[in-house]
């Protein structure tokens, strides 16, 4: 792959001992763009079937939708870090203007994937009291609780942090086209200054992110598999789950076809979470070895052997790739291997690429030629609407294209939601 090399330098290159020149390809950038903006597009599905079909409109489908939200806003705030990030490479940004920009992003990304973590345990919680206590009226009203929390905790982590300027440019340390936690990589001059400053700087990560992500994996997996167990023992005797948990026969076969296809997406869940968020932690811990911040001359620099396995290429690449990626792999599990949704979805997907190229050619027709008259009919006609099967021009009523152009200018509600 032909990449654009970058270097970064702390430290003074001209002493040898102090060389901590890093090469980074910047192909790098574009990886968390494209995942950004996939991971955008699947949150967009996963909102937009709950919106269409009212079937599925169940109070974890719900919890899936406010995950969603939480990932939309997470993927773009990446796709702002990288664009933000490589324009000031690029064209060297003010300073003040690229702090401010920095800390913007930096809150965007560490809220809103806190609430995405606390949003997966929320999913996995409301499964198991629905499931497993065999509770569903009681789930239900944890939803309130869980906005409270799953909204209201990144807020009172990230405005404190913001507040006190310890959300910034991280050096790239543990992050790769983004900002995350400020650190200061002045020499502190003495030992115990620079023991003080790590332990702020891994405690505010920790907070801020880390500790949250560890926890939404042990508590997932753990509760997934609970819910997992106590599925297939529930599916091997229906009748007698539903007189003694639910008290209706009709209930629990409904329960059950739902048992069956939720089965098969417990163990994607935690999976998918934990091999997204699986690189950026490996790299977290890594950053913890000696040499990530060795004293030298005024600066702190990345010496080997940390410089080899904090910036290996594979591992930026991944985390690149995947810390933005939980919308897309969202999307995956719950629309994509949706075998119902994925039924419906492709005709409406279909529909609208059909009603968005009738459009586009109507509006060229009408700059390019002005309306005919059809010789058999009478009516205004479009003539240049292409017909890609046959090759020939076949044309449009002049009253369709009135439709269509009037509908998408003017907001019009021709169209019926039905696909």
């Amino acid at each position: 792959m032909n990449a654009e090399l970058e270097a970064y330098s702390w430290g003074n290159n001209n002493t040898a001992t102090c060389d901590s020149t890093l090469e980074r390809h910047t192909y790098t950038v574009y990886i968390t763009i494209v995942s950004s903006c996939l991971s955008m597009i699947g949150c967009a599905l996963i909102i937009l079937t709950y919106i269409l079909w009212h079937d599925i409109r169940t109070v974890a489908r719900a919890i899936v939708v406010f995950l969603a939200i939480a990932d939309f806003f997470t993927a773009a705030g990446y796709l702002f870090g990288a664009v933000v990030n490589y324009v000031n490479k690029q064209k060297h940004l003010d300073r003040s203007v690229y702090r401010y920009l920095c800390s913007s992003q930096s809150f965007i990304t560490t809220a809103f994937p806190i609430s995405s973590f606390l949003w997966t345990i929320h999913l996995a919680v409301y499964l198991y009291v629905a499931i497993v206590n065999a509770k569903p009226n009681l789930a239900k009203r944890l939803v309130i609780v869980f906005h409270i929390t799953g909204w209201g905790i990144p807020l009172l982590i990230c405005v404190p942090a913001l507040l006190t300027g310890h959300l910034g440019s991280s050096n790239e340390r543990t992050s790769v086209n983004w900002c995350f936690i400020y650190f200061n990589n002045t020499n502190p001059g003495d030992n115990g200054e620079l023991k003080r400053r790590l332990a702020e700087y891994y405690g505010f990560e920790f907070l801020c992110g880390k500790f949250w992500e560890i926890s939404a994996s042990v508590i997932a997996v753990f509760l997934y598999i609970s819910v997992k167990v106590v599925l297939r023992r529930r599916m091997s005797q229906p009748v007698q789950i539903a007189r003694s948990a639910y008290g209706s026969v009709n209930i629990e076969r409904k329960l059950t076809a739902a048992m069956i296809h939720l089965d098969q997406k417990l163990i994607f869940i935690p999976l998918v979470f934990i091999f997204l968020r699986f690189w950026g932690t490996l790299r977290f811990f890594i950053s913890f070895e000696k040499s990530c911040h060795t004293p030298c001359d005024d600066k702190l620099i990345v010496t080997h052997p940390c410089k080899a396995a904090l910036y290996n290429q594979f591992l930026m690449v991944m985390q690149a790739a995947c810390d933005p990626g939980q919308g897309w792999g969202n999307a995956l599990v719950f629309v994509v291997f949706h075998k119902t949704l994925f039924r419906r979805l492709c005709p409406c997907l279909f529909y609208v690429s059909r009603k968005m190229r009738d459009f586009y050619q109507c509006s060229k027709a009408r700059s390019e030629n002005p309306a005919v008259i059809s010789s058999s009919s009478g009516r205004k006609e479009s003539p240049l609407i292409n017909d890609e099967d046959d090759g020939h021009h076949t044309p449009l009523p002049s009253d369709e294209c009135d439709k269509l152009t009037g509908s998408v200018r003017f907001g019009s509600t021709h169209s019926s939601t039905r696909m």
